[in-house]
C-alpha cells in the first residue's frame, strides 16, 4: 500500500472538482494513507494517517470521504495523530456507485496554512 507523504501534493477543493498542484519543499510531520482510484461496489476505502514522531512538527490533521453525487460528507475525523503510536484507519464502505473524493487537511507549520490532498475513487 503506498504511504505519501501530506507535503507532496496541494490541492483545492472547488465546486466544479479538483484542481492540483505540487507543493514546494516542506517537512511533512503527519503522513497520509493513499486511497485507491477504483474499487467494487461493497468494498471499502481505507483512510489513515500516521504522526511522523521524529520530525517534532504539527500533529493535527482531519480526514474526509465527500460523496460527489449526494453533495454530503459521508465520513469526516478529526485530532491530534499523535496521539496513537503508529497509523490509525478507518475503513469507509462506499454506499453507491459513482464519484467519492477523500480529502486530507493537515497543517504546515504554525502560522503557515494548512496543506490539503485529495484523492478521487470511482465505485463501479
Amino acid at each position: 500500500m503506498k504511504r505519501l507523504i501530506a507535503a507532496a501534493a496541494l490541492a483545492l477543493v472547488t465546486s466544479a472538482g479538483v484542481l492540483a498542484t505540487t507543493a514546494g519543499p516542506a517537512s511533512a510531520d503527519v503522513l497520509i494513507n493513499y486511497v485507491s482510484p477504483s474499487i467494487h461496489l461493497g468494498q471499502s476505502i481505507q483512510v489513515g494517517v500516521w504522526y511522523q514522531q521524529f520530525s517534532g512538527g504539527p500533529e493535527g490533521y482531519w480526514a474526509g470521504v465527500w460523496s460527489v453525487s449526494a453533495h454530503k460528507w459521508i465520513f469526516t475525523r478529526s485530532g491530534d495523530a499523535s496521539a496513537t503510536p503508529g497509523w490509525t484507519f478507518w475503513n469507509v464502505r462506499l454506499p453507491e456507485r459513482g464519484e467519492y473524493r477523500t480529502v486530507y487537511g493537515t497543517p504546515r507549520h504554525p502560522g503557515s496554512g494548512t496543506i490539503r490532498t485529495v484523492f478521487d475513487t470511482r465505485v463501479s
